[in-house]
């Protein structure tokens, strides 16, 4: 073996590992994980709907959300998480 086949082989070797991972696809795959992202959060943003009428309706006056506490604890949350959804979408809108 040469020594420049010697030296680069290991390295090759090395940086075969790290392309093949299943990491590497979310940056060649972008487009198609910000659309997966825009439809989770729409039926993220479905479901708070549908959590937030039933917490406010004065019909149910809480009998069907026994833990009201943590469920507007999650409503807070996912709010956050919409926040930064939206600013993830409006860089990635940008561009480089």
């Amino acid at each position: 073996m040469d020594p420049v086949n010697l030296c680069l082989s290991p390295l090759c070797s090395c940086m075969q590992i790290f392309v093949t991972r299943q990491d590497i696809g979310y940056v060649f795959r972008t487009k198609e994980k910000i659309d997966d992202l825009k439809n989770t959060m729409k039926n993220l943003m479905a479901t708070k709907e549908d959590v937030q009428r039933k917490l406010d309706d004065p019909q149910q006056n809480g009998k069907l959300l026994v833990n009201q506490h943590q469920v507007k604890d999650w409503l807070r949350d996912i709010g956050e998480k919409e926040d930064k959804v939206d600013r993830l979408l409006d860089e990635y809108g940008k561009g480089p």
